[in-house]
């Protein structure tokens, strides 16, 4: 079986399609108006050890993707991490950027209500993208970003 693919528009020619791999890394290729580009991996997403958080170790995607395009130079790719949170990785025309976290949502008591569900993602304005994605409260909960700083964390 397939694993889920995500693709959106990046400007008026281009078309980016997302997936995850079978070692769980980020996948994505490219519709540059004239021809697709072969899958690319972009890596694993890094967390701090257990034992030794100052050193990050590679781990899988525990997610399928999700992209949205933010105009032709920029692509913002979505995945839940191994530990429940969301993930950010994007394109800003130039180059990738690491994975970060957005987080997870945490109740009043600051217990992490892991994301239990794939995300969705929708950039509708230069430097204005929402992801949305179901947690294991049961709840959907936004993320949003509006061009500077790091996206907020997810709210109800």
């Amino acid at each position: 079986m397939l694993p889920p693919i995500s693709a959106t528009a990046c400007g008026v020619r281009s078309i980016a399609i997302a997936t995850r791999g079978a070692r769980g890394d980020l996948l994505v290729k490219w519709w540059d108006g004239t021809k697709w580009t072969p899958f690319a991996s972009l890596g694993l997403a890094a967390e701090p050890d257990q034992l030794y958080p100052a050193v990050k170790v590679p781990v899988p995607l525990s997610g399928a993707p999700v992209c949205a395009g933010g105009g032709s130079t920029r692509l913002d790719v979505f995945a839940r991490g191994q530990r429940g949170d969301l993930l950010h990785k994007w394109w800003n025309g130039k180059d990738w950027t690491g994975f970060e976290s957005v987080g997870c949502p945490a109740t009043p008591e600051g217990a992490l209500i892991p994301f239990t569900a794939a995300s969705i993602a929708s950039a509708w304005g230069k430097f204005q993208l929402d992801v949305f994605a179901r947690a294991s409260d049961g709840k959907l909960y936004a993320a949003t970003w509006s061009g500077s700083g790091p996206a907020a964390a997810p709210q109800v």
